[in-house]
């Protein structure tokens, strides 16, 4: 507290033990009875008894004023911890909003995210079963070409002087041809809906990461709110810890110490 320091109080009961003037003004005229002598002479005041119960007095008045000081400052440090609390509960209200935030901001990315992982898992689908096709082709998957690689090699077999094992694999290739060519159809159709499919992620993949970045900001928004309602807490729960005792304390001395009046 701010209870006098030993030097400061003993410089005080110093001053007074000091002998006090005593200035008494009469004023004498031509009619002043002058009194008579006293027959008994009045004994001198013991000083040092007096002085000493003036500063027993003023010690009592120091501690109750002490007393009463710590105790205000006490309460003072009591109402900081009641705007703790108040500010803890402008967090709280805050947390609460941040959260309900986050729930709908949750809730959008997922919406968002399991559109895209559809498409992602239908160009995937749809990627395999190019592949099955195109395994079953001679390297040629357009159909009007396909159709007229055919047409070139059926002009080559009638038209040209060609050996036989050139005629049986120009037969080969016109074959192979054909089986490919039921299949040129179909990848065309997987082609155009991959496209389809990349133009379309490519337009939700934008909304997908703004609302992935929304969603971070929010948590980590709500973990700064929560380190500021531990610390309000700490701080709340440290100063209880020490003013309850010393207000229990001071309040004891306020009540219990004695009045001047008392001695």
């Amino acid at each position: 507290g701010d209870r006098p320091e030993r030097g400061e109080r003993k410089e005080r009961g110093e001053r007074r033990r000091q002998p006090r003037e005593r200035k008494e003004k009469v004023e004498i005229t031509l009619e002043t009875e002058i009194p008579p002598l006293p027959k008994n002479k009045i004994p001198e005041p013991n000083n040092k008894d007096w002085q000493k119960k003036v500063d027993q007095i003023q010690e009592k008045i120091d501690d109750a004023y002490d007393a009463m000081k710590n105790y205000t400052t006490e309460m003072k440090n009591q109402l900081r911890e009641f705007k703790g609390k108040k500010e803890g509960s402008a967090l709280r209200d805050i947390l609460k909003l941040k959260i309900e935030d986050k729930k709908k901001a949750a809730a959008e990315f997922k919406i968002v995210k399991e559109k895209f992982n559809a498409l992602r898992d239908e160009s995937d689908d749809l990627f395999d079963r190019s592949n099955k096709y195109r395994q079953k082709m001679k390297n040629i998957f357009d159909e009007d070409k396909i159709k007229a690689k055919i047409a070139e090699l059926k002009d080559r077999q009638a038209s040209s002087i060609i050996t036989i094992n050139e005629e049986k694999e120009i037969i080969k290739d016109i074959n192979e041809l054909e089986k490919a060519l039921p299949f040129a159809g179909p990848l065309k159709e997987i082609q155009k809906k991959l496209d389809a499919i990349k133009e379309e992620r490519n337009k939700i993949k934008p909304e997908m990461n703004k609302a992935y970045e929304t969603l971070q900001s929010l948590i980590k928004e709500i973990e700064q709110i929560e380190k500021e309602l531990d610390a309000v807490h700490d701080k709340s729960k440290n100063e209880q810890q020490e003013v309850g005792p010393a207000i229990n304390t001071k309040s004891c001395l306020l009540y219990t110490s004695p009045s001047p009046r008392d001695s």
